[in-house]
């Protein structure tokens, strides 16, 4: 039998300088970096925006849904597989998602300070393209990446002014630079 996972991700996209970064979240346990998400819990089952509001306050704390930060929609649920999930030990998985893109409240220079900064990786939008990519971004937000046909700056950035490369206290993925995961 074929398993069903229904997962929620938000993806937090930040101009920095003149381009689109993405937000990432380091797992060392699946040796990736991957957006901000999870499961859906039995009792958010049809609530898709209450799973990404829960995982984006576990994975990021101490921000606060409707303080800090507020989700939009994107897309309609995307669906793919079967796959081998690694999560459950190989099996074949079929999965449903539904994809957010957070929008700060508040300046975000400030909330990302109070972030584990080993934890995150801002990766440019150009380093994300194809299968030259510089960093493993998991196979999530591979299908999103399709879904919205490779067009992430269509994704609307969690804050409306350029933040500055140099100013930032979390990691900025570089080509020259080569991102990996301690172990």
């Amino acid at each position: 039998m074929i398993r069903q996972s229904h997962i929620a991700c938000v993806i937090i996209g930040l101009n920095v300088g003149d381009e689109l970064a993405l937000l990432f979240l380091r797992h060392k346990k699946w040796k990736d970096w991957s957006l901000v998400g999870g499961h859906v819990e039995a009792d958010e089952q049809g609530d898709w925006a209450r799973t990404a509001a829960r995982e984006t306050e576990e994975e990021l704390p101490p921000l606060v849904h409707k303080r800090d930060f507020v989700l939009l929609p994107l897309l309609e649920p995307i669906s793919w597989g079967p796959e081998k999930s690694k999560s459950a030990g190989g099996q074949l998985t079929n999965y449903t998602a539904q994809f957010f893109a957070l929008k700060f409240l508040t300046n975000p220079m400030d909330l990302l300070r109070r972030l584990p900064k080993d934890q995150l990786l801002l990766i440019p939008e150009s380093l994300l393209r194809g299968r030259g990519s510089v960093v493993d971004t998991g196979r999530v937000f591979q299908q999103v990446r399709r879904a919205l046909g490779g067009a992430l700056s269509s994704v609307p950035a969690a804050w409306d002014a350029p933040l500055a490369r140099q100013r930032l206290p979390i990691q900025v993925a570089s080509a020259s630079r080569p991102v990996t995961l301690a172990r």
